[in-house]
This record gives structure tokens, sequence and C-alpha cells, in this order.
């Protein structure tokens, strides 16, 4: 059975500034893609404009042996108040080897 945990959200540019979760560079109307962290950094390291990043995942459990597996996620330039095409247009994730 699966399971599942939180990795980010994804920021609507007009609740930037409301949400505090907002970098100063950013254009007013670029989306914004947070980490969901247990404690935030002060430095907004956590937050990401626009652009293609790479996460390194390790999972693990008490009876399996650890995996490692690499997460690319692409976030465009454009907000798309539909959740299906935010998802299909505005944001990528897939796992590379």
């Amino acid at each position: 059975m699966g399971k599942h945990c939180d990795l980010g959200h994804i920021i609507d540019p007009a609740n930037r500034v409301e949400c505090k979760e907002d970098l100063p560079d950013l254009s007013p109307t670029s989306p914004l893609f947070a980490l969901d962290l247990e404690f935030p950094p002060n430095t907004g390291s956590h937050l990401l404009a626009p652009g293609a990043y790479q996460l390194e995942l390790r999972i693990a459990a008490a009876n399996a042996a650890p995996v490692i597996e690499r997460l690319e996620i692409t976030v465009t330039e454009n907000w798309f108040p539909d959740e299906q095409r935010m998802f299909s247009d505005g944001i990528g994730l897939r796992v590379v080897s």
C-alpha cells in the first residue's frame, strides 16, 4: 500500500505577499513553488521561482532496504486558476535516473 506525503504547494501570484511566501525579484505574475518543510528556513531557500529543480529522495523503512530516487520539479512562468491545467501546463513532476 502506498504512502503519501506533502512535498510542497504552488502559490497563486495574487496571494504570495498575503501568504508571506514571496521572492523579491520574482515577477508579480509568476507562481511560486514552496517546499513543505517542518521548519521553513528564514532565508527563504524553500521557495522555488520558475525553473527546473532536482530533489534526491532517500526513502527508507524498518523492514525494507533504502531506495534513492531523483525527482525533477519544473515550474513554469504561467499561472492557471484551473487545477488540472496548472498540473498539465504550469508545473511538472517526474522521476529521473
